[in-house]
């Protein structure tokens, strides 16, 4: 089974599966044309759907996430509004970088991010908004 993403101007609105049979081409590879032509013959609108790739897409599409026709890949939801969009990998990183120790970078520190240490930081540059987890809190 193969994913497609319903899309409403830019956001996911649903997710759908669908057979590989019904997005494989003659030589055996997937391919989002003949997605497209299934979903016409289906009655369905194509221009609504995208069929994830995930070597083209990097991201998987979510329920919510965007879709940026522009650059082909979907965006998941930005969890933190000083987070920014990484247009390299596709992912939201934080405005500051993470401690050294931390597991995202390869330590062995569990942290998470604080929003609001982070708005509260009037340091320029701002340093504060990774919090250590301390005993799973």
């Amino acid at each position: 089974m193969k994913t497609l993403a319903k899309i409403d101007g830019s956001t996911v609105v649903n997710i759908e599966a669908i057979d590989d049979w019904r997005c494989t081409n003659d030589n055996g590879e997937i391919d989002p044309e003949v997605a497209r032509n299934h979903l016409i013959k289906t009655g369905f609108n194509p221009d609504e759907y995208v069929l994830y790739m995930p070597e083209t897409h990097i991201n998987p599409p979510a329920k919510g996430s965007t879709y940026d026709s522009v650059n082909n890949k979907f965006i998941s939801i930005q969890r933190f509004p000083s987070w920014v969009l990484n247009n390299t990998t596709w992912q939201w990183d934080p405005p500051i970088s993470y401690p050294a120790d931390a597991k995202a970078v390869g330590g062995d520190v569990n942290y998470v991010w604080d929003e609001s240490a982070y708005q509260a930081d009037s340091a320029d540059p701002k340093t504060q908004g990774f919090v250590q987890v301390v005993n799973g809190k």
